[in-house]
């Protein structure tokens, strides 16, 4: 792998060296042996813990029985009819990388506010979230700003799949939310709102349900892109916060689907589109 991308390819390889000499006895006769072939099978690269759950990630259990309450689907097949299929299939929904959200920042404010320059350089505080999961700096340029009525953060750590933010926000008529959070897995995506916000009432109606369709993910152009989940200078592996990746020197951009196929692209590497990687509700409380 390249001194930054953290990423190593291996190559296993797996050889019969059985023979006529080296194996087993059959029960036919003392004296002959006979090779023994190995089947097709699955092979498979994770983590050693669930990060929601905390339990081991275990690609079979030396204890388990295909019969038992909780059945290792596939390892009966694989054993007695050297099928890998079923095993396949019963870990492919369940590959792939995982995506928490960092600590992220909101704001109420007026129209006039930008909360992020699409289109323009990051500020700051954007790319401290897209690169970093840091809000701090962006509620600090916040506070007190012109036409920002309040401001703050939500979340203490990283929220792993599964688990949710709540907190609470005040306005009326004519205010406009917003949003940041980094897309942790990529090396300055962030998801928000488009620059103006989302209005919190529509026809002086309070706003209520879900506003997910709202919700894009949106490169900061601050940091080129890595390969999601193994980038050496992606905010789990960097070994220090800041600046760790080399620059990019791009604008902000939306992050697209060019081809229509249902995913999104960007420097050549896919991934999942917004509403399949994050829910947003907003509920009135009077």
């Amino acid at each position: 792998g390249s001194e930054n991308s953290g990423v190593y390819e291996f190559t296993v390889t797996i050889e019969n060296v059985s023979d006529e000499t080296n194996t087993v006895l059959t029960s036919e006769s003392s004296d002959e042996e006979r090779p023994v072939a190995i089947s097709p099978g699955v092979f498979a690269a994770h983590i050693d813990q669930n990060p929601v759950s905390g339990d081991d990630v275990l690609f079979f259990a030396p204890d388990g029985t295909a019969e038992s309450e909780f059945p290792i689907e596939g390892l009966e097949e694989q054993a007695e009819d050297a099928n890998a299929s079923v095993r396949a299939e019963a870990i492919t929904p369940i590959t792939g990388v995982l995506v928490p959200f960092s600590p992220g920042a909101y704001a109420v404010h007026s129209d006039e506010v930008s909360f992020h320059n699409v289109g323009g350089s990051a500020s700051d505080g954007i790319r401290m979230i897209g690169e970093d999961g840091n809000p701090g700096t962006l509620v600090q340029a916040l506070e007190g700003a012109d036409g920002v009525k309040s401001t703050g953060t939500f979340g203490s750590g990283p929220t792993p799949p599964g688990m949710s933010q709540s907190f609470t926000v005040e306005g009326i008529p004519g205010d406009q939310f917003s949003f940041a959070t980094m897309f942790i897995q990529s090396n300055d995506f962030y998801l928000a709102f488009e620059s103006s916000g989302m209005p919190l009432f529509t026809n002086d109606a309070p706003r209520n349900g879900g506003v997910t369709q709202r919700v894009h993910v949106y490169d900061a152009g601050t940091e080129p892109e890595e390969e999601s989940g193994v980038g050496r200078a992606q905010a789990p592996r960097q070994p220090e916060s800041g600046d760790f990746g080399p620059d990019e020197g791009d604008d902000i951009a939306r992050v697209g689907d060019p081809d229509n196929d249902g995913l999104l692209e960007e420097d050549g590497f896919e991934y999942d589109p917004s509403h399949e990687v994050i829910e947003v509700t907003i509920t009135p409380q009077n």
